[in-house]
């Protein structure tokens, strides 16, 4: 009988223990891919993730000004292309590492409202944080096709007013920053489109609403509104960077399609909670509306029956179901604080009106 016990205690014990990592094996059904590989060596280094990229990122734009200044470009011929393209070259790994953070504590954040069981919770964690493998390449080859496309049509003075490609030891430099920095936008764009489809389908799918505790639903609009403001941020970096190159047809276009994306990326995966919260805001005015018919009716038939003891009691559930009809009526269906609706408005109006200054200032000079 005390073997019986202690196996039984074992048992119990094993399962709260084990329970955990029995999930996040099974949500584990592919090969992560080289970024997030990179990623994980990042993260056991001893030091914060963010001095590793900041040495990086310093290393990168030490290499190309001390290309500049061998063949004779520096000083007199810097341009802020200079500091942006080796940055730029680096920078898929800082913003992924930054998105799987972000989707790490959304999931966290909303875990009261999901309905999805634990080993489901983290089955969406490991793919809302883990790029597979195969499509990771691919996405990479798809920037790098961005780059051959916009090599092909870029303006015929392009390396010149940049001030790039000056020497044949500098263009090796800058093509290996370019070829860095254009497979890090393919695998980037392709981070932000799987985040999005996978925000999507949680909200939609598998989270329960509450109109009076939408906090934990708000964290998903923050990792939405991270895409957004880095996506736009970039944009507006390289139209800085490009000088009057950003007025030509050839950025409106390459720039213009990040910054649908942008929009997009904000808006789009949180439609579905949209639709929910609408939903539930709306039965949960019928169920009020219904409540408050029948207090009014009762409170009606007792004054015309001249039943006025205990009229008192009726009359303030009428008062407190229509403060609570007007509590579900302020809730907002969209699944963002205004605060963050605004920010994200104002960085997505930054690269138009840099645009309009590059525009302005060509006009100007020309």
């Amino acid at each position: 009988m005390d073997h019986s016990r202690s196996a039984g205690s074992a048992a119990s014990t094993e399962t709260a223990a084990d329970r955990a990592g029995r999930a996040q094996a099974s949500a584990h059904s592919y090969a992560p891919s080289y970024v997030n590989r990179l990623i994980d060596a990042v993260r056991r280094l001893p030091w914060p993730a963010s001095v590793t990229y900041a040495l990086v990122a310093g290393a990168f734009v030490a290499v190309e000004i001390g290309a500049k200044v061998v063949d004779g470009t520096f000083p007199d011929g810097f341009r802020l292309i200079h500091v942006i393209l080796p940055i730029f070259a680096m920078a898929v790994l800082p913003s992924v590492h930054l998105f799987n953070r972000q989707a790490a504590e959304a999931i966290d954040t909303a875990r009261p409202l999901l309905t999805l069981s634990e080993t489901d919770t983290e089955r969406v964690r490991y793919g809302l944080t883990t790029l597979p493998a195969g499509p990771t390449v691919l996405a990479a080859l798809g920037g790098l096709i961005s780059l051959a496309l916009l090599t092909i049509v870029q303006p015929a003075d392009t390396f010149a007013v940049l001030g790039v490609m000056t020497s044949p030891a500098t263009a090796a430099v800058e093509w290996t920053f370019q070829a860095l920095t254009w497979s890090g936008v393919g695998v980037t764009a392709y981070a932000i489109v799987r985040q999005m489809r996978l925000v999507y389908a949680v909200t939609t799918g598998h989270t329960r609403i509450s109109l009076f505790a939408l906090g934990p639903i708000y964290a998903f609009s923050r990792l939405t509104a991270t895409h957004a403001v880095f996506t736009t941020t970039v944009v507006a970096l390289s139209s800085l960077a490009l000088s009057r190159l950003a007025a030509t047809p050839q950025w409106v276009v390459f720039g213009g399609g990040p910054l649908l994306l942008a929009a997009a990326t904000f808006v789009v995966p949180l439609w579905g909670a949209h639709r929910l919260i609408a939903e539930e805001k709306e039965r949960s005015e019928a169920r009020i509306g219904a409540t408050l018919e029948r207090l009014a009716g009762d409170y009606q038939a007792r004054v015309e029956r001249s039943e006025l003891d205990g009229i008192d009691a009726p009359k303030k559930a009428i008062e407190g179901t229509i403060i609570i009809r007007d509590q579900v009526r302020a809730v907002s269906t969209w699944p963002w604080q205004p605060a963050t609706l605004s920010g994200v408005v104002s960085v997505l109006l930054a690269p138009l009106v840099i645009w309009l200054i590059t525009r302005g200032l060509e006009l100007a000079i020309f």
